[in-house]
């Protein structure tokens, strides 16, 4: 999965790796596919193949498509939805590559917040549900982020030639003052 470089920017599978720093990568199909869809419903991006430039959009050159009126994208398309908070949604996803879900958790409670502040509840328990979604997705990644660390561990395994994987690295540092105040500190990964 990746995005491609667009004013908005469209997520994308592929087979042939792309030549993008910001990607997750699959070793099964079907979990590539589950993940693509569940970060569709938390994030609503767009599917279509549109060319959604300023021009176009303001020239009035699209209509909305079936995904919006199923609720399934917010229609930048006809500018209802602001390239801004799709490009915030695009940040988000943009973390959890980086298996990071923090990011779009706090954007998702602020939006739900936000809702219920002014009294939408029904669209804050949207976002609730979108919350939950997002759980699963991290769940669902987690095969993907283990690979990922076993690839970094066998990276550092052969630069440092190591006989074996590293599980567990330690670094320490003592430190004083002219042979006063000694500290220690033990960092452990």
């Amino acid at each position: 999965l990746h995005f491609n470089n667009e004013p908005f920017p469209k997520l994308v599978m592929s087979r042939i790796e792309p030549d993008v720093s910001q990607k997750l990568e699959f070793i099964n199909s079907n979990l590539c596919y589950e993940v693509y869809e569940l970060i569709h419903y938390i994030f609503s991006l767009r599917t279509c193949s549109y060319n959604l430039t300023k021009e176009n959009i303001d020239g009035g050159k699209f209509k909305s498509c079936l995904e919006y009126h199923l609720g399934k994208c917010k229609a930048p398309c006809i500018g209802l939805q602001p390239g801004l908070e799709y490009l915030q949604d695009v940040y988000c996803i943009r973390h959890i590559f980086a298996l990071d879900f923090s990011k779009a958790k706090q954007t998702l409670t602020s939006r739900m917040f936000g809702h219920s502040q002014k009294m939408e509840f029904e669209k804050a328990n949207i976002i609730h549900q979108k919350l939950s979604s997002l759980n699963e997705l991290e769940k669902k990644l987690e095969p993907v982020r283990v690979h990922q660390l076993s690839k970094h561990a066998n990276v550092l395994k052969r630069e440092l030639g190591l006989k074996n994987i590293p599980l567990i690295i330690e670094a320490f540092d003592n430190s004083h003052n002219q042979g006063d105040c000694n500290v220690a500190a033990s960092v452990r990964f």
